[in-house]
């Protein structure tokens, strides 16, 4: 016994020796770690000052020839050829000044020190601009430009506008670049959701180029990943304007979504909150107004709930009923999708959609929505309804193609008043 005990003995202080090396071990690999981290962090400090001095380095020429090309262009009014010439250069210009933005901002971003500002701006112009803008460079490769900017954004908001221009720049380079002669690009703003103090506004860029392989689509927001294929636009690219416009959306708390048919075409759609100055408010609604709305007659009028709980469709359905709305039901997407695509136009005149549902959840069900051959497919009001209330939540509704956004759970009064918006 006495034997066996010193064996134990031996064998816990083997044990015990092992399990401080041990220790030792993972404090020098530790202490490794610590050092290595420093390391990286001076080397992605040093990358970053030495693409700063690089930046400037170029900033200044290109200065100097948008100047140049400006005072030339100016002088040969009587010489159309150059004058066109001066303006191609000037494009060219903005193009490499933006692709060096895209530079630095991923370098910032790695580090996680992308800045964005808060200021006072026009956006409705801001679009306007940058739409007049890809009207000539379209021109230049015989590719049909189109542009809609909704009325209601002629109002100042706070926000990026560097950043702003540099989300459309970056997604309508890109349309440029992969949309080949007698194609077309489109290029929409309208506002989503308007709320008392915010305003979101949804971008969408679609374009009939080479489209996206299913298997890439994954990709395209990953830093360096650049689709092969020639390209004959102006516009330079280095494989990382998308993941930086990816980087700013969500820095904005905003979202980006991209639909895309290899052979036929890309849609790429963003929905950014942005501050109200002011002049954006819509008045709220007094009492007596709201008293109306709650005893609004919408009777003739039929819409479509969809939503997987039968407990939260008998709510919502009694409260739309005592409006003499006529109400069909849905229990998932799948079922929305097929009572939408068979039924006759004008059946529904506004669909309230649940997000998250078994068999087919309320995005995937707009999007099939919006594809079909319906006559109403891209008209009809989609209204999300769902618990998700974060801006981020929101701003993915709108970027999916929502109409408006209701929050769970369904007051009487939101419902009524967002009722009267649509089905007026």
């Amino acid at each position: 016994m006495k034997e066996m005990s010193l064996f134990q003995r031996r064998s816990r202080s083997g044990e015990r020796q092992e399990l401080e090396n041990r220790i030792c071990q993972l404090e020098l690999e530790k202490q490794e770690a610590r050092e290595e981290l420093a390391r990286l962090k001076k080397q992605c400090e040093l990358k970053s000052a030495y693409l700063s001095q690089i930046s400037h380095e170029i900033r200044t020429p290109i200065d100097a020839i948008n100047g140049l090309t400006k005072v030339t262009a100016e002088a040969a009014e009587d010489h159309p050829a150059v004058a066109e010439n001066m303006q191609k250069i000037s494009y060219a210009c903005q193009a490499v000044q933006n692709v060096i933005q895209d530079v630095l901002d991923m370098t910032a971003a790695e580090a996680d020190q992308l800045e964005i500002s808060t200021e006072e701006f026009d956006l409705y112009e801001m679009v306007v601009s940058i739409g007049e803008m890809y009207t000539q460079l379209c021109a230049q490769k015989q590719i049909r430009f189109e542009v809609s900017v909704d009325e209601r954004m002629k109002k100042p908001v706070l926000g990026d506008p560097l950043r702003v221009g540099q989300i459309l720049n970056n997604l309508l380079s890109n349309a440029l670049k992969y949309t080949p002669e007698n194609g077309t690009i489109e290029l929409s703003a309208m506002p989503g959701k308007i709320e008392e103090r915010k305003i979101y506004i949804r971008f969408s860029i679609r374009d009939t180029g080479c489209g996206i392989k299913k298997d890439q689509l994954e990709q395209i927001f990953i830093p360096h990943i650049q689709r092969s294929g020639k390209s004959e636009s102006p516009m330079p690219g280095a494989g990382i304007g998308l993941p930086v416009t990816s980087q700013l959306v969500h820095r904005m708390k905003g979202a980006v979504e991209v639909e895309s048919v290899y052979g036929e075409g890309s849609t790429f759609t963003v929905s950014l909150p942005f501050q109200r100055a002011g002049a954006l408010q819509e008045a709220v609604p007094s009492g007596e107004e709201m008293q109306r709305l709650q005893t609004a007659d919408f009777s003739g009028h039929r819409i479509m709930l969809v939503d997987d709980t039968i407990f939260n469709r008998d709510i919502v359905e009694e409260l739309l009923r005592q409006t003499g709305l006529e109400v069909v039901c849905a229990r998932d997407g799948r079922q929305a999708v097929e009572l939408f695509t068979q039924s006759e136009p004008g059946t529904y005149d506004l669909i309230l959609m649940d997000i998250q549902m078994p068999v087919m959840n309320g995005y995937d069900a707009l999007r099939a929505i919006r594809r079909s051959d319906h006559p109403q497919a891209g008209q009809i009001p989609v209204l999300a309804m769902t618990a998700n209330a974060f801006a981020e939540d929101i701003s993915e509704s709108f970027a999916v193609g929502m109409t408006d956004h209701l929050t769970k759970p369904v007051h009487a009064e939101e419902l009524y008043q967002i009722l009267a918006k649509y089905m007026n």
